[in-house]
């Protein structure tokens, strides 16, 4: 990540984040100061990225399961994230 500074403080919301690119990218916003929202449908996967990045919930890190394929997960989530954390400066689709 080139320039970490634009994602300090930022809500970035993450999907497919139990894995691969999409757990690197959060563990690297994480390291850049962003507030994450994460989410994926595989739980034990999420867990793990939840573990590596500090804890389920806080301040700075939502977790949820979700399923992208699930219109109704999908028009729940974006309220839910908003509600939690604040309207999201980024969204992205890793799943």
């Amino acid at each position: 990540m080139r320039n970490k500074q634009i994602y300090r403080g930022k809500i970035c919301v993450v999907t497919g984040a139990a894995s691969g690119i999409g757990r690197a990218l959060s563990l690297a916003l994480q390291d850049a100061g962003a507030i994450l929202a994460i989410s994926d449908i595989n739980q034990e996967g999420l867990g793990i990225t939840a573990e590596r990045l500090g804890g389920k919930t806080s301040n700075s890190l939502l977790v949820d399961t979700l399923d992208i394929a699930d219109a109704s997960d999908i028009e729940s989530y974006a309220p839910h994230v908003k509600r939690a954390l604040g309207p999201a400066d980024y969204l992205f689709n890793v799943a």
